[in-house]
């Protein structure tokens, strides 16, 4: 192992995001040229990580791979490890996750990206266990086949960051010729449109995981204010905001509200919090308490208010 990357070079960074993983046994670089010099220089793959600070399966990765000496033993000698924070750098997000995407990957983070020295990806994928899980490999497994693959198939490796590359400068061309008349549907009929959707049991629509589509809540909620939806899709809406509200998506004790609901009811949230979800419950329930004035609504917005 040579000494340019013999230890872990996060301590001193600002992101509370790398300093998160400052203790890692993985010797782990900030992005910046220097990192990318020394694969280069060393002829070594890049290991980029991609994430930030309150995502949920970032930190579960880091306690499961990240923080034990058995990984880093693999990723240390091999490769060139960078963590990125996505917050700090979103543009080279958007890029990778756009990589992602040309691997039949769905995106998201972790994201977790083998890269060329000259930072071509060859291989990307999102969170990976620490044990193999049905047909996902563990990391380590991961490690190992892509070092395997770096050192005996360059040829294969070079190849697919190439064809990545291709994909990702390709323009996104429309195949068919959408005609768009210029009007605007009547309210009315886009409920109506959603209403197979509908969950009529819990609220909302479709299955879990259930998100809170705040633009289109607070769209719904400004439109029923003025009379124009139907009241059995009104009390569609106001069934989904109560049970929004009164089950685990709004966090009772702290307060804010958390990303989504992982069950049909409402009940157990997926424990992290967005600060544009803040901004966008509180738009929808500021206009919901004009026309639907519930201490429930109240209270969540009160305490939303007092989390930030």
């Amino acid at each position: 192992m040579t000494q340019s990357n013999s230890f872990n070079r996060l301590k001193d960074e600002q992101s509370s995001y790398l300093q998160q993983h400052k203790d890692n046994p993985i010797h782990w670089w900030p992005y910046g040229p220097e990192a990318i010099e020394t694969a280069k220089r060393e002829n070594k793959p890049i290991f980029l990580s991609i994430g930030y600070s309150s995502c949920h399966w970032c930190h579960v990765m880091a306690e499961q791979s990240f923080s034990k000496q058995e990984v880093a033993d693999l990723l240390n000698p091999n490769f060139i490890n960078i963590k990125i924070d996505r917050e700090e750098f979103p543009d080279i997000d958007n890029l990778y996750q756009k990589a992602a995407q040309a691997f039949g990957q769905n995106g998201g983070w972790p994201l977790n990206v083998f890269l060329l020295p000259e930072m071509k990806p060859f291989f990307v994928g999102t969170y990976f266990p620490d044990i193999p899980h049905e047909q996902t490999p563990s990391f380590t497994q991961v490690i190992q086949e892509i070092t395997r693959a770096y050192t005996d198939e360059p040829e294969k490796v070079s190849a697919n960051a190439d064809q990545a590359l291709q994909e990702l400068e390709r323009p996104q061309i429309i195949s068919e010729k959408v005609d768009f008349e210029g009007h605007y549907p009547p309210p009315a009929s886009i409920m109506q449109a959603l209403e197979d959707f509908a969950d009529k049991e819990n609220g909302g629509y479709g299955e879990a995981p259930k998100f809170p589509h705040y633009s289109f809540f607070e769209w719904a909620v400004e439109h029923m204010a003025e009379g124009m939806i139907p009241e059995e899709f009104s009390k569609h809406i106001l069934k989904t905001m109560d049970g929004m509200y009164f089950g685990g998506m709004s966090d009772q004790v702290k307060g804010g509200v958390h990303r989504y609901s992982s069950d049909n009811e409402w009940l157990v949230p997926h424990f992290e919090k967005m600060l544009y979800d803040q901004a966008g419950a509180l738009r929808l329930l500021a206009k919901l308490t004009l026309i639907y004035p519930s201490p429930l609504h109240f209270d969540a917005l009160f305490n939303t208010l007092e989390y930030l």
